[in-house]
């Protein structure tokens, strides 16, 4: 198993509350923070996606999953027009901010 991933898979949820993908992002992580969530996210892996539809390829096939149980801060240029973030970029794990209280920006 290595110890740092190349992405995250992002989701935020409808206004029914679904979780729904984003997008991922890969860029933006210190090495130190690559490894830092890694261990983190290996305690919370599960088998099956949280998500009620699938992420787009080739993310669906790449994935493995975890308990939807962190925030990351995000900065994006824009969501594209099938609702996915356009060039985001890594700055943080938020910590005062649940996950089912982010929802999906327009």
């Amino acid at each position: 198993m290595t110890a740092t991933f190349g992405g995250l898979v992002l989701a935020g949820h409808t206004a029914d509350g679904r979780p729904r993908c984003i997008g991922g992002v890969g860029t933006g992580f210190t090495a130190a923070t690559r490894r830092n969530i890694r261990a983190v996210l290996d305690k919370v892996r599960r088998q099956t996606s949280p998500l009620d539809d699938p992420p787009p390829e080739p993310v669906a096939r790449t994935a493995w999953w975890v308990e939807p149980m962190f925030v990351a801060d995000i900065e994006y240029r824009e969501i594209s027009g099938d609702g996915l973030l356009r060039h985001p970029s890594f700055r943080g794990i938020r910590t005062a901010q649940a996950p089912d209280e982010v929802g999906l920006s327009s």
